[in-house]
């Protein structure tokens, strides 16, 4: 008698992936949680999840038949009776090629911040862009804010000397005795502060691109990733010129955009220096952060000097 199947902790964290990602090819999930395994792992566990009726598939080059590689989706069953979400329209789309090949830029991303990055010694966070619907609306207000604006408003108060996470660690306590906590209040107050600067006013309350977050003892530094789609048109590159204007003729923050390959911005890297926006191939990725990083530390001690020589 064959044993029942089951949701292994390696299939759940499949299952997540489709979820979020909405789609993604065997070789894509494979290079993204089973690497260290061989990829018929990865086979059998999306064969596992197809049976179970957790996930379908369709192939990428249709014209190849049976040789072709398959894409993903997760299935309603999946969702709601799995992962307990709301199940939507957007998971019953086959997406074009050209986004299925996307895909994996995107996931090699991640893997570049949370994993290359991270094993140079820094823990680096990477927040990823929020799926609005209906359920999770996009803010549209200055007050309703995405976790990437709240990270860049921390990241900005950081450079300026006007907040440290120091202030907020395990064990800080206030006159009371309490301990301190980041508050809603507490962020208002800092973005109150920081006002009066240059880039402040042009800090976007629905920034919505990657952010990679590197959070110590006494550092806070927020870098927002542009990460550009091959076939990104004039549309796309206006928005976000006009969303980092400021932003970018500052050194408060450095926005960088990302390519998934250096020949890709090779017309369009005049443009993108005049914007004051850095480039960068996402195999140089960790490099892009690290001097991206060394700019605001700059930034920092300059301001600094600059108050001291004024007391």
């Amino acid at each position: 008698m064959s044993k029942p199947f089951t949701v292994t902790k390696e299939r759940l964290k499949i299952l997540k992936l489709l979820h979020y990602w909405q789609f993604a090819t065997t070789s894509q999930i494979w290079q993204h949680h089973q690497a260290t395994k061989k990829i018929q792992n990865t086979q059998r566990d999306l064969k596992v999840l197809s049976d179970m009726g957790l996930v379908r598939s369709f192939p990428v080059n249709a014209e190849l038949g049976r040789a072709s590689e398959l894409c993903w989706l997760i299935t309603r069953a999946g969702v709601e009776g799995t992962l307990g979400k709301t199940y939507g329209t957007q998971f019953a789309r086959k997406p074009a090629r050209d986004h299925i090949e996307f895909r994996g830029v995107e996931l090699l991303l991640v893997r570049k911040v949370l994993r290359e990055a991270r094993s140079k010694g820094d823990k680096w966070q990477l927040f990823l862009p929020n799926k609005f619907n209906q359920a999770n609306p996009k803010p549209d207000s200055l007050w309703d804010r995405t976790p990437q604006t709240v990270h860049l408003i921390k990241s900005v108060a950081w450079v300026e000397g006007i907040f440290s996470p120091a202030d907020y660690a395990p064990g800080k306590m206030d006159w009371q005795g309490k301990q301190v906590i980041f508050t809603d209040e507490r962020l208002s107050s800092i973005e109150h502060q920081i006002r009066g600067s240059a880039v402040a006013p042009n800090i976007p309350s629905a920034l919505n691109d990657y952010m990679a977050v590197l959070e110590t003892e006494k550092d806070y530094i927020a870098i927002p990733i542009i990460l550009a789609h091959p076939r990104a048109g004039r549309k796309f590159w206006n928005s976000r010129y006009e969303l980092y204007r400021k932003l970018g003729h500052s050194e408060y923050a450095v926005p960088l955009v990302i390519f998934s390959d250096e020949a890709e911005f090779t017309d369009i890297k005049d443009e993108l220096r005049k914007h004051s926006l850095t480039a960068a191939p996402i195999n140089k990725t960790v490099l892009a952060l690290n001097k991206a990083r060394t700019t605001l530390y700059n930034q920092k001690d300059y301001l600094r000097a600059v108050r001291s020589s004024r007391r």
